[in-house]
């Protein structure tokens, strides 16, 4: 513990340097302190710190939600909230910020350290759980057949560069793309579309596979020889979350000319 550095902010002098011993007495470092979100900005920058005390309200142009904002945005430092107001939309305000505590004056000792030692746990583990999507964000951009999640309805929620150029869209976001849109299959020897895979895994809740001789038709109405499947996603506890979408060129030499780019 001696080797963690908390930074205090409250705009009340005395509370502040209260605080300040208070924490020196469980054994934790003090890297400065601050009585407004402007100042604690500015020497936040030149410190060590591995978690911030924030009171919520604070005088000037940054209340104490705001200045910790900027600090998770530029320091990815985690921050326990301090307040006397128990207003369920100051809480609400705290709580759609950054992964935070919220400690409501006046407060144990006990109570300080927990959530300080809670906020810190939270931050590791948010930050794990970062690199990992991160990781396997990577691994899904770099392999060459499409991939393409939907959720429970169909919308396209992950598209990889490979299933981007497959279907002929580069970019879905800032609007919802059904993936009725991007999709089509036909069978090359009859012509006949298939029943889009999406909609036929939602309706037998079981894996799809393509027809043998199996057709993309896709957004730029190209035609392209497939093989592929579709299943079901579900969650944690076994419920449905989506529908993942597998898409491999036939011949694979004849179709993406693309390198993937790890950037994990």
């Amino acid at each position: 513990m001696q080797h963690q550095q908390v930074f205090v902010v409250d705009d009340d002098p005395i509370v502040a340097n209260l605080i300040e011993l208070r924490l020196k007495k469980m054994g934790y470092g003090v890297s400065g302190v601050s009585h407004n979100g402007t100042d604690a900005l500015e020497k936040i920058r030149g410190c060590h710190t591995d978690v911030v005390i924030m009171d919520i309200n604070l005088p000037g142009s940054l209340d104490g939600i705001q200045t910790a904002g900027k600090i998770a945005a530029s320091h990815d430092i985690p921050v326990v909230y301090l307040t006397g107001d128990q207003n369920p939309t100051t809480f609400e305000r705290a709580k759609s910020g950054s992964e935070c505590q919220y400690l409501v004056k006046p407060f144990k000792d006990s109570d300080l350290h927990i959530a300080i030692q809670l906020a810190i746990s939270r931050h590791d583990i948010f930050k794990e759980v970062s690199r990992q999507n991160r990781f396997c964000q990577s691994i899904l951009s770099s392999v060459s057949d499409g991939i393409i999640a939907t959720d429970t309805e169909g919308f396209v929620s992950f598209m990889n560069p490979a299933a981007q150029v497959l279907t002929g869209v580069q970019s879905i976001s800032g609007r919802k793309t059904h993936v009725r849109e991007l999709v089509s299959i036909i069978s090359n020897g009859n012509g006949q579309a298939m029943e889009n895979p999406v909609d036929l895994v939602t309706r037998t809740a079981d894996i799809a596979g393509f027809p043998q001789d199996a057709v993309l038709i896709n957004h730029n109405r190209e035609k392209i020889h497939v093989d592929g499947w579709a299943g079901p996603l579900y969650d944690e506890k076994g419920n449905p979350k989506g529908i993942l979408l597998y898409i491999s060129p036939k011949p694979r030499k004849n179709l993406l000319k693309f390198t993937g780019k790890v950037l994990y």
